[in-house]
């Protein structure tokens, strides 16, 4: 006679028999699924995150109750009914059955019942309620974003300004928020137009969220739509869809700072948003030239004179609009730069912008920076650093900003401030070309030319054709002694600023050479009073120097000097150390106004 069935395998049998096993593998593998599409199809529809925290609460809490409902009820072809209790022998029956009769079910419950838990947590975990509380707040780049450029989904490519405009807007308002790192424009638009691993692009610029979306124009009607990622697991954190006429874009614009900089603030600590966005303009049209003057400014050369008329534009339908005033200012300041106007009517008219711009708004990063650059080349070193130091307090996260600033630093001599500012905005601004060849040359600057040369090469992989950082990498070779690097960086970048590679090729050698190719090399020089860039005045000096020729290397200088104005940088250079002993160097350093500022 078989032995009576212990109490807990009794116990199993009428799980088994009341078809509990069947109803966990069931409601776990259906509950999984469903928690995917939701959380598939919750961005598409632009459903809060709190559908997908009630969806999970109701999986969890229903669980139970059906495990008891399976227990109580059972269908039958009668309808639902209360469970029978068992039948005499029917319980030992099953627990005498063989394992092949009696696992299979119970294995599937359990992983009916992992299945949910399972789906619960990642679904926790992918709506950054669970956890970490959204991005990592461990790593030590938690508060950190990238704002890549929003898809222009308008009709046409010629409104590509004005989804690129609405990107930097609202780049630079989240700039704003304190104890938020927010990676630079120049970086973040490296990935324009390119399909994305979100995951590898919060690698390379360092972030831990990535802000993406779209921007769709017809007429006055604009939509735009943002979607947030953690950079480290690709998952959606927060999406907004905004239908607005162009008179609000300055809200829209606003209402999406504050969205994420509230979404990020309680995992990460930050300091509440306030209004992020200012109304800049009431006019639309206004605006819209605004932004198109932005986006021709960025291509520097002769599109600065069309960038000047655009804001001129902008100033003639609304003449109180700051920034259309700080975007004038620094298109004509740029001018001399380019050889596109003479530096002194250049920059007057660029200072009577600026200060237009500030009386406006004084809080006007961009403004104050205008006005730096301005008093800089007109060597009112002290206005220059207070403008500098005032833009970098309003603007802590603008790249541009601490660029501009070392460059300042570097010429008044103020190294390791300039140094330390290269390191922050290369922080924010990592996949830059021009701003690592800057990390480069002021480290070249003082004389560290290891890590310079590895900023330039950086540089130069960034941007092959940045003709400046070949030229700066060709300088340290020389200096370092390896003459055929130092060659072979000449050509490269002769040839890509319009110069002439065997002159460079020369000049490399002659300091090699001297005995040989000096007088070839000073033959060049002589010859190369209107060339630019390496061949300037400055350009001059320092090949002088390099050949031994102090005082042609001083008469380079003066020349320099002379007109009172204009870029000065690299006068205080390492390279020119052998002529710090001569008064008559002394004597230029005081006519450029830099002998009264001495390096701290």
């Amino acid at each position: 006679m078989a032995s009576k069935p212990r109490t807990y395998q009794s116990f199993f049998a009428e799980l088994k028999r009341r078809h509990v096993f069947k109803v966990a593998a069931v409601y776990g593998a259906v509950t999984f699924v469903v928690l995917q599409v939701i959380d598939l199809v919750a961005p598409a529809l632009n459903l809060p995150d709190v559908v997908m925290t009630a969806a999970v609460v109701v999986a969890v809490a229903a669980f139970p109750v059906t495990l008891v409902l399976a227990w109580v009820f059972d269908v039958t072809p009668k309808g639902v009914t209360r469970t029978d209790p068992a039948a005499s022998g029917e319980l030992a029956a099953i627990v005498a059955q063989s394992p092949g009769q009696r696992w299979p079910i119970g294995m599937l419950a359990v992983a009916g019942t992992m299945a949910l838990v399972i789906g619960v947590l990642w679904t926790l975990q992918r709506s950054g309620n669970w956890g970490t509380d959204g991005p990592s707040a461990t790593s030590e780049r938690a508060a950190s974003i990238a704002v890549l450029p929003f898809v222009n989904m308008s009709p046409g490519e010629e409104n590509e300004y004005f989804s690129d405009g609405i990107t930097e807007e609202i780049l630079n308002a989240l700039a704003q928020v304190p104890g938020l790192k927010v990676a630079a424009r120049t970086s973040a638009f490296q990935f324009k137009g390119q399909q994305l691993d979100l995951r590898d692009v919060g690698q390379k610029l360092n972030v831990a969220t990535i802000l993406e979306g779209s921007v769709q124009r017809v007429g006055d009607d604009v939509r735009i739509t943002a979607q947030l990622i953690d950079a480290e697991t690709g998952y959606h954190i927060w999406s907004g869809k905004y239908d607005r006429q162009l008179v609000d874009i300055f809200a829209v614009e606003d209402e999406i700072a504050r969205a994420i900089a509230d979404t990020l603030r309680a995992p990460l600590g930050l300091e509440p948003a306030s209004q992020l966005v200012r109304i800049a303009t009431e006019d639309a049209e206004a605006y819209e030239l605004y932004l198109q003057g932005q986006a021709t400014l960025m291509e520097r050369g002769p599109s600065l004179l069309r960038a000047i008329t655009l804001y001129e534009r902008a100033l003639d339908r609304d003449p109180d609009f700051a920034a259309a005033h700080a975007g004038l200012a620094e298109a004509q300041a740029l001018l001399p730069w380019y050889d596109l106007g003479d530096w002194r009517p250049s920059l007057q008219a660029a200072e009577e912008s600026a200060r237009r711009a500030l009386l406006i708004d004084s809080t006007s990063a961009r403004a104050h920076v205008a006005l730096a650059n301005i008093r800089r080349d007109m060597w009112d070193w002290t206005a220059a650093g207070e403008h500098y130091a005032r833009a970098v307090q309003l603007a802590p996260n603008d790249a541009e900003t601490k660029h501009q600033y070392a460059q300042y630093l570097s010429v008044v001599g103020r190294h390791d401030e300039a140094i330390e500012q290269t390191d922050l905005y290369l922080d924010l601004n990592p996949l830059s070309p021009i701003m690592n060849a800057g990390h480069g040359r002021t480290r070249m600057y003082v004389g560290r030319y290891d890590e310079a040369i590895e900023s330039l090469r950086r540089a130069i992989e960034l941007d092959p054709n940045l003709g400046l950082a070949h030229l700066w990498l060709m300088w340290c070779y020389v200096i370092t002694g390896q003459y055929d690097e130092a060659e072979a960086a000449g050509r490269m970048g002769a040839g890509l600023v319009g110069e002439d590679p065997e002159a460079y090729a020369t000049m490399v050698r002659a300091v090699e050479n001297p005995d040989e190719l000096k007088e070839a090399a000073l033959a060049i020089l002589a010859a190369s009073t209107d060339a630019t860039w390496e061949l300037s005045p400055m350009g001059q000096a320092k090949w002088y120097v390099l050949l031994g020729e102090n005082d042609l290397a001083l008469e380079a200088l003066r020349v320099l000097v002379e007109p009172g104005l204009g870029n000065i940088a690299g006068i205080q250079d390492q390279d020119l150390s052998p002529l710090r002993d001569d008064p008559r160097y002394n004597d230029l350093l005081e006519r450029a106004g830099l002998s009264e500022l001495p390096a701290r």
